[in-house]
């Protein structure tokens, strides 16, 4: 919060993975970005905005708080933004050793960029 921002601005950002604990998923890494999901014009790459992990000895050892910053950078007036958040999290098959590989996957917010 909040969801219209300026290069500078001061935000909030919380993601709570006590749904994905319940299926087992526990996050190793936790990457932020500001993308721009569709019709990317080929000039606007992702920005990461932070890399995280959960801390364990927190009174919410499920849930990642933080405040950031939007970085001063070029935003098209005519793109949708998202802060995408990328979980990395360990992954492993039935009868192979456990957590052999990894998997990514990730949600995302939309945020207005004025």
């Amino acid at each position: 919060t909040p969801s219209t921002l300026s290069p500078g601005d001061t935000f909030n950002v919380t993601a709570n993975f006590t749904c994905a604990a319940q299926f087992g998923v526990y996050p190793q890494y936790i990457d932020y970005y500001i993308e721009v999901p569709v019709n990317n014009n080929g000039y606007e790459p992702p920005i990461l905005l932070a890399r995280r992990t959960l801390n364990a000895s927190s009174p919410t050892p499920l849930v990642d708080e933080f405040t950031t910053q939007l970085p001063y950078a070029y935003y098209y007036n005519t793109s949708n933004y998202v802060v995408m958040l990328e979980t990395t999290f360990p992954q492993g098959e039935a009868g192979g050793p456990p957590y052999s590989y990894s998997v990514v996957g990730g949600v995302e917010h939309n945020i207005a960029i004025v």
